[in-house]
């Protein structure tokens, strides 16, 4: 038997557990896309502006930045449940 962490909002249900591996930081992109420039306060910000999250601007790191960032969503994954 499997579990997974569903939600009931509104009559629809989502995953709420964020990706373990690179996906984690495109799905923060597209957050960051979407949302308001002023949703995010400056000091993390200026965190997602170094890894290369931007408001109106492509994150495209390349194969060692992404490499990284993968580790990076591993090894925080890991700890969370640990």
């Amino acid at each position: 038997m499997t579990t997974q962490a569903l939600a009931e909002g509104t009559g629809k249900a989502f995953n709420t557990i964020p990706p373990g591996d690179f996906g984690l930081f495109e799905m923060i992109n597209a957050n960051v896309q979407e949302e308001p420039a002023t949703s995010y306060d400056p000091e993390l910000a200026g965190q997602l502006a170094a890894i290369g999250i931007v408001k109106g601007k492509p994150f495209n790191p390349d194969a060692r930045m992404k490499k990284i960032l993968a580790d990076a969503a591993a090894i925080g994954n890991a700890a969370a449940v640990s």
